[in-house]
């Protein structure tokens, strides 16, 4: 890949959908080619090239973008919302389980953590597994920001959603799923719960 291409997007780009060709090739039936110099890697007759790595970042960029002007009425950041968003859908949480769900370590967890404990959005009692452990849950301060900052980003995803119809919608997931699938394979209960795919303690 090289570095000078990394978010260029040409206009009109299409995917190519022929198994044979390399980067510069034509397609035989007359559809776009390979755009040498980027790189194309073949996977099931499907072309996949850095700018889907591009529309992936900017995708993402303006995904998360749409929380800011709720966190910023609060001075928080996005880090504080990811923690509201895994504390308001794990009600009992332990302070592992957060930093494990997040994939970040206790350390970078605990200014986060501790600014919405301060601000009265998260509380933090003894957990009934552990006694060494804070059982952590969303007060409905911080329930009602969450949803606040999170509603932006339904909005937008329900639009996109609504613009590309049921068959993108699928694709789209199984895409997202396989791109998790060592995340979610190697994960918590606790993490595998905010796809409902068991209850939060691994009961």
């Amino acid at each position: 890949m090289n570095s000078h291409d990394a978010i260029r997007i040409p206009i009109g780009w299409e995917p190519i959908t022929h198994s044979h060709l390399i980067p510069g090739d034509a397609d035989p039936s007359g559809g776009p080619t390979c755009p040498a110099p980027l790189e194309c890697v073949n996977i099931v007759d499907v072309f996949v090239d850095e700018r889907d790595v591009a529309l992936f970042f900017l995708g993402w960029r303006s995904f998360v973008d749409d929380a800011d002007p709720v966190l910023a009425e609060h001075g928080l950041s996005r880090v504080h919302h990811r923690v509201l968003y895994v504390v308001a859908r794990t009600t009992g949480i332990s302070v592992g389980e957060l930093a494990a769900a997040l994939g970040i370590s206790r350390q970078a967890l605990h200014r986060p953590l501790s600014d919405l404990r301060r601000r009265g959005l998260v509380t933090g009692d003894v957990s009934a597994r552990s006694g060494r452990e804070r059982s952590l849950s969303a007060t409905a301060e911080g329930q009602a920001l969450e949803r606040a900052a999170t509603g932006p980003q339904l909005a937008h995803l329900s639009a996109v959603f609504g613009a590309a119809g049921p068959a993108s919608i699928e694709g789209w997931r199984r895409i997202m799923r396989g791109l998790a699938h060592d995340t979610i394979a190697q994960a918590s209960p606790a993490t595998r719960h905010l796809l409902n795919e068991g209850s939060p303690d691994g009961a």
